[in-house]
């Protein structure tokens, strides 16, 4: 059973600062990347897709499949329902430009302690100097 959910950033993001940058019209679950195969166990019956980043498309998610980056997004549907599944690394760029450098040097140190060579580590460095 999926234990750990979370909101996910956008919606956030959306409550502080009022910055819309789309409108939602299915439920979005921020689930961690670990528990996927929980998810899909705790939604039996559901139909999986996974979309394809960059390319406005969703295919088939495959039993068994493991989705890892750069796929973050998983549409899950019933006869009466559909959620959004958002893996939880998906919104760290949209984060950062709310993160003044102080904050972003902890992320980082945080980061590289616990995982060295992450692909975080990266982004927060590109993102470093774009700060007000």
């Amino acid at each position: 059973m999926v234990t750990r959910l979370a909101m996910p950033g956008n919606f956030v993001i959306h409550g502080a600062s009022d910055i819309y940058w789309r409108p939602t019209f299915s439920i979005d679950i921020a689930v961690f990347r670990r528990d996927q195969f929980a998810l899909r166990e705790y939604l039996v019956g559901w139909s999986f897709q996974k979309a394809i980043p960059g390319e406005k498309r969703l295919e088939p998610w495959s039993e068994g499949e493991l989705l890892g980056p750069p796929i973050h997004e998983v549409h899950c549907t019933d006869s009466e329902h559909e959620l959004e599944i958002l893996f939880e690394e998906a919104d760290l760029a949209s984060v950062l430009p709310f993160l003044d450098e102080r904050r972003k040097s902890w992320l980082r140190d945080a980061v590289a302690a616990c995982h060295p060579g992450h692909p975080w580590l990266a982004l927060i460095a590109s993102r470093s100097s774009q700060i007000d």
